[in-house]
């Protein structure tokens, strides 16, 4: 738009210059400096057009790596999420570990407590049977003598 518009004040200023060229000629100095004006401010159009095209440019740029960056970092906090979660998973995991040993040495405590258990009666069935056997031959002898 500045671009139409600053055409529009180069060519009315070239237009001036040049009617005044027509009526005035002892003024011709008068009308270059007019034609100077005109063209300059063509080519400030020109220079405003282009520095505005290169800002825009540089702007969407900014915008495309900010864009990049925010994906970055909401993947690497999507990442560190999944990280505590697998960190938390492995300690209760651990502790499961931990509590499973727990309970596998309570059960060979309670196997051993149970062997021995076992062992005496083993032996005492064995005295009891040994006192019975004792008993039966005292009473045998006692029947005999």
């Amino acid at each position: 738009m500045s671009l139409i518009v600053t055409w529009i004040f180069s060519a009315s200023f070239m237009w001036l210059a040049k009617s005044l060229f027509k009526i005035y000629l002892p003024f011709s100095s008068w009308n270059i400096f007019l034609q100077t004006i005109g063209v300059l401010s063509f080519l400030v159009a020109i220079i405003s057009v282009w520095l505005t095209w290169k800002t825009e440019k540089d702007n969407s740029l900014q915008v495309a790596a900010a864009r990049k960056e925010e994906k970055i970092i909401s993947s690497l906090e999507s990442q560190e999420k999944l990280l505590l979660e697998h960190i938390a998973r492995a300690r209760t995991f651990e502790d499961l570990l931990l509590n499973t040993q727990k309970d596998v040495d309570d059960l060979r405590n309670q196997i051993w407590r149970l062997s021995a258990q076992v062992q005496q009666t083993d032996t005492e069935s064995v005295m009891l049977r040994k006192m019975d056997l004792l008993e039966r031959k005292l009473a045998h002898f006692e029947k005999v003598g």
